[in-house]
């Protein structure tokens, strides 16, 4: 029998390759959504600088953490999906788009058409679902970035690709796959926002990060393990730490505690007491574990040294 899509879920993907999904392999009129070309792909996510950063003091470029789906949405690849150097590192990764699924069983809706596109074309048989802010997307293969030459291979491969007479994926195209799509560890900067949906702004005390800083001897892999291993480190001495990872960044970083918007005073530029306890308590930011010193004046780079300090920083909504 053929599938019919749930009542509700939105289908956004060439009608050919949902066509095909759909269908017995001997046959059978599938019924197909009418697709909006209009939502075919994912929004990027902002890139607004957190508030408390004081500029001149950064080692790690001050980037928001970021923002995304919500905690726990990530679906893990299913159909032995395929990895690259860009996954096993843990660094950004591309993948090819066919298709994009919203509405209420957009999850249903969306592996169906997997499970169909997976058994019926082997060059799309290591499909895998990641879930949105818009829903779900159907995705194949994981590359370094869109000038990777399997990734170009891989579209091109796809758009040329006849089945049946048509060109399901022909308008197939590459796209940024979020490294934030695992669900939140126990400890994840995530599950913080979770605690406190409606506090706006939330901060968080960085006092650490790890980071590969584009060296290619790096292992981004060790620099995770670092920041969460400080982090259970933190937690057993009754610290309350979280640990957040920006793969896109190759950094992950360490909070303790959390304030709201009294955490600081713009006129007195002053910080609350809860603060400044930890402030103390952590009086100089470790950088892949280690202080590091910055100029006391920035406009005399060579001139008087000081170690970094702690700063804030804002938790935004995922």
């Amino acid at each position: 029998m053929g599938f019919t899509p749930a009542v509700g879920a939105e289908v956004t993907v060439s009608p050919q390759a949902i066509a095909v999904a759909l269908s017995e392999p001997q046959g059978g009129k599938p019924t197909v959504p009418s697709p909006d070309a209009g939502k075919n792909k994912p929004k990027g996510r902002p890139n607004d600088n957190p508030e408390l950063w004081d500029p001149g003091d950064e080692v790690v470029p001050p980037k928001p953490l970021p923002n995304g789906r919500k905690s726990g949405d990530a679906a893990k690849p299913a159909g032995g999906a395929t990895t690259d150097a860009a996954t096993e590192s843990g660094g950004p990764a591309w993948s090819v788009l066919l298709g994009t699924f919203t509405g209420e069983d957009h999850a249903t809706t969306a592996n169906a058409a997997r499970e169909r596109l997976a058994a019926r074309i082997p060059e799309v048989n290591t499909c895998f679902i990641r879930r949105v802010q818009q829903g779900s997307v159907l995705l194949v293969g994981r590359f370094s970035g869109p000038a990777d030459p399997a990734a170009q291979a891989k579209l091109k491969e796809l758009k040329a690709l006849v089945v049946d007479g048509q060109r399901p994926f022909a308008t197939a195209m590459l796209t940024r796959v979020a490294t934030d799509a695992e669900p939140p560890g126990p400890y994840d900067v995530r599950r913080l926002r979770q605690r406190f949906p409606n506090v706006k702004p939330l901060y968080s005390l960085q006092v650490a990060a790890w980071s590969t800083f584009g060296e290619k001897g790096s292992s981004r892999p060790e620099m995770r393990t670092a920041a969460e291993n400080y982090c259970k480190e933190l937690r057993a001495k009754n610290v309350e730490a979280w640990v957040h990872h920006d793969d896109d960044s190759g950094t992950s970083i360490v909070t303790v505690g959390h304030f709201d918007h009294t955490a600081y005073d713009s006129k007195s530029t002053l910080f609350s007491p809860d603060v400044e306890r930890f402030k103390k308590q952590f009086p100089r930011h470790l950088v892949n574990g280690a202080e590091v010193l910055i100029p006391i004046d920035p406009r005399k780079p060579d001139g008087a040294k000081r170690p970094q300090g702690c700063q804030l920083v804002e938790i935004p909504l995922f």
